[in-house]
């Protein structure tokens, strides 16, 4: 699997308003997810203080996991206050449909760093129980594993890399890329839904999946494929009531 960075990232900066430029970012720094790739159950990180392995993330609702910096001045927080928001739009509940893992890049990285992640999901209705801040540990062993570039550039005295989200299934595989640093709700809701393995979302959620089209290098559902079924069950809807409608007209003609 293969996803390029978002190479619109300094415009949709420009349009936040609230950050520095955004540095550039190489162009060989693509995503390249490897097969079957899963990340490090084992690995211990920090979270409030106290230690937390990675595994008692995993098991239950499929988790949303972002590798960010803390303390990066524009891109990070543009992402991260991004997928907040699409996750509070895409109706599903946070805990019970999905969790949310920020792995910070920089292990110097304290809890009290993680401060404005935490207010971020507040401020767009996450449960804060759905949403782990984890620091320390070793970063770089989960984005090895989940095929995520980036490295600390001493000229601009930040992290570069991709912009962008994992979707993970309960037992840590990574199940899609969703790239950007702005995220449409129904990529994600459909990518929880395709990682819950249907334990999350409805029938419908899961009737769309059967023609919607995943682009592994932009990181996107193709929305043309979905549009056209929902069009299609809007169209079998109206043929279903005009058939109902038909029948009991015909109906009261023969009592008649």
């Amino acid at each position: 699997m293969r996803a390029a960075p978002c190479l619109s990232l300094p415009i949709l900066l420009a349009l936040a308003g609230s950050v520095d430029a955004a540095p550039p970012i190489p162009a060989d720094f693509v995503v390249e997810v490897p097969q079957d790739a899963r990340v490090p159950a084992g690995a211990w990180f920090q979270e409030g203080g106290a230690p937390l392995q990675l595994s008692v993330l995993l098991g239950g609702p499929p988790v949303v996991l972002a590798l960010a910096a803390y303390r990066c001045p524009n891109l990070c927080g543009v992402t991260l206050d991004g997928a907040f928001a699409a996750l509070a739009d895409t109706g599903l509940r946070g805990g019970a449909a999905y969790r949310v893992a920020v792995v910070g890049l920089d292990p110097a990285d304290r809890d009290a760093d993680t401060a404005p992640v935490r207010a971020a999901a507040a401020t767009r209705g996450l449960d804060p129980a759905a949403v782990h801040t984890l620091t320390g540990g070793d970063p770089a062993a989960v984005a090895r594993a989940v095929g995520f570039p980036y490295r600390w550039d001493e000229t601009l005295g930040q992290f570069v890399h991709p912009a962008g989200l994992f979707v993970l299934t309960p037992d840590g595989r990574v199940s899609r890329w969703i790239g950007g640093a702005g995220f449409e709700p129904r990529d994600l809701r459909l990518a929880l839904v395709e990682a819950g393995e249907g334990r999350v979302g409805t029938l419908t959620d899961r009737l769309l999946l059967l023609c919607a089209h995943y682009d592994p290098v932009r990181g996107r559902y193709d929305g043309l494929v979905v549009g056209a079924l929902r069009w299609a069950g809007g169209g079998a809807a109206l043929l279903l009531a005009a058939g109902v409608g038909g029948a009991l007209l015909r109906e009261r003609r023969r009592r008649a």
